[in-house]
C-alpha cells in the first residue's frame, strides 16, 4: 500500500510561503501590479491615463490609456484601430506628452497629420520594423534611452 500524503497545515503554508516569496520577488521586479493572486486584498496602483478621444472607450478602459505603458489594439482589418490611435496620439502630443508609434506596416504621414499630430512635434516618435522582434527591440532601446 503507498504511503499516504500529507495535507496538513503545515503543508498548506509551505505552500503558501512560496507563493507568498514568489509574488513578492515579482511584484519587486516587475513593480507592484504584475502579479495579482485573486482572493486577496490588493488594491490597484493608480495609473495615470491618456484619453484615447473616445468618451465610451475611456469609460470601458477605466479613463484612457494607461501612461507609460505600451498598449495594443486588436481586431479586424478596417476597424479604425490606426485612426482611434492617431486621434489618441494627437490629443497626447497636444497636451505636451510623449508618444511612440510601432508599426510593422506602413505609416501614413498625411492620414497621422489628418488626424490631428502635428506635422513638427517633437513629442511624436516613430518606429517602423519589418519584422516584430526588431520592432520589439526598437520600442525597448527608444523607451529607456
Amino acid at each position: 500500500m503507498p504511503p499516504k500524503k500529507k495535507t496538513g497545515k503545515a503543508t498548506l503554508s509551505k505552500q503558501k510561503l512560496g507563493v507568498e516569496a514568489i509574488v513578492k520577488e515579482l511584484a519587486d521586479k516587475y513593480k507592484k501590479t504584475a502579479l495579482i493572486m485573486l482572493g486577496r486584498d490588493f488594491k490597484f496602483a493608480e495609473i495615470e491615463r491618456i484619453p484615447t478621444g473616445s468618451f465610451g472607450l475611456d469609460w470601458a478602459i477605466s479613463g484612457g490609456w494607461p501612461r507609460g505603458r505600451i498598449s495594443q489594439l486588436k481586431g479586424p482589418e478596417s476597424s479604425s484601430k490606426t485612426t482611434l490611435s492617431l486621434h489618441s496620439a494627437a490629443l497626447a502630443c497636444k497636451s505636451d506628452q510623449r508618444v511612440l508609434w510601432a508599426s510593422a506596416e506602413e505609416f501614413d504621414w498625411t492620414w497621422a497629420v489628418q488626424c490631428g499630430v502635428p506635422e513638427n512635434s517633437s513629442n511624436f516618435g516613430l518606429a517602423i520594423a519589418e519584422e516584430g522582434n526588431h520592432l520589439l527591440d526598437l520600442v525597448i532601446d527608444a523607451t529607456f534611452s
